[in-house]
């Protein structure tokens, strides 16, 4: 598919291609606006906030974009310190990086997907030699309101293609102080055994440079000695990262008191930070499971309470 793609070079190869009518590429961007083709869907995060994500419900597109995805999969190389969006990696193989360590500094990039524009998504189709045609036509298929955005399948991995150099210049720099850097989309961990504090302002320098910006609220700087943690995992042991206490405490929790009270009586006791059904808790219980393979005795005690 990789050595097809590169050979098109009018629109008619590219209806072709996709097994689809010239008409959907000269008219789909004015049908993105009608409710059928595209949702704005907001999910509630803290309090009054909320985050907007887009849902294709036209089936015709949807399969235009899952394939611009395998397409730019087999073009797409992973850079060794990125573990978000990449098959064999996980949250385990990015906070195994910073274990133990004497300082970590955690940082969340602000409006990630929405801080990379149109302009930048085209170059990168160009820079991996689609013609021009088939470049610009793909930029507008996976960019809304002229920037990438979440819950496209082609997002996550045009937002790594994007961030390549950027995760090179962060290693640089990161090497050049003795730390470590890893990125999990847009989750930025430096960890050192050194004593000095990596500059703020050299990584808000390269961040810039990409028209990337620090969300203030998600800069944290963590010591040996105190809690540590790298994309939800804690990472105070040697050996490997572990699954906070708070989480197996409020699973084993809400597993005693489904199994004491019944799912309904203890959605009318009080609201938690859990969604209360069997399928939920055994969701979380595989999950840790996959972190904490050695707390099979505990899943086993849980599961048997539901």
């Amino acid at each position: 598919m990789k050595e097809k793609i590169l050979k098109i070079s009018t629109l008619d190869e590219l209806s072709e291609f996709f097994s689809v009518s010239k008409s959907f590429f000269n008219d789909f961007e004015s049908k993105r606006e009608d409710l059928n083709f595209i949702d704005k869907i907001r999910i509630p995060k803290r309090k009054s906030w909320y985050r907007i994500v887009y849902n294709i419900l036209d089936e015709e597109y949807r399969k235009v974009v899952e394939k611009i995805t395998y397409i730019l999969n087999e073009f797409y190389i992973p850079h060794q310190a990125v573990h978000g969006f990449v098959s064999w990696k996980s949250i385990v193989s990015n906070a195994s990086n910073h274990l133990n360590k004497a300082i970590l500094i955690n940082l969340d990039i602000k409006n990630f997907f929405e801080s990379i524009s149109i302009g930048s998504v085209m170059a990168i189709f160009i820079r991996i030699w689609l013609n021009n045609l088939v470049a610009d036509i793909f930029s507008r298929i996976v960019c809304y309101k002229w920037h990438l955005i979440a819950w496209f399948s082609t997002s996550p991995v045009i937002s790594n293609m994007y961030c390549s150099v950027m995760d090179n210049d962060f290693m640089i720099l990161a090497k050049s102080e003795w730390y470590r850097y890893t990125r999990y989309a847009d989750d930025i961990t430096f960890s050192t055994d050194n004593v000095n504090l990596l500059s703020k302002m050299k990584i808000n320098q390269i961040l810039n440079k990409f028209q990337f910006v620090i969300n203030e609220k998600k800069y944290f700087i963590q010591r040996r000695g105190w809690s540590q943690y790298v994309t939800g995992l804690s990472v105070c042991e040697k050996d490997s990262p572990r699954i906070p206490k708070s989480i197996k405490k409020n699973i084993r929790l809400e597993s005693y008191y489904i199994k004491k009270y019944g799912i309904e009586q203890q959605n009318k006791r009080w609201k938690t930070r859990f969604l209360l059904d069997k399928y939920s808790i055994m969701g979380w219980i595989s999950y840790m499971n996959k972190i904490e393979p050695k707390l099979v005795k505990y899943i086993a005690d849980s599961t048997r309470s539901l």
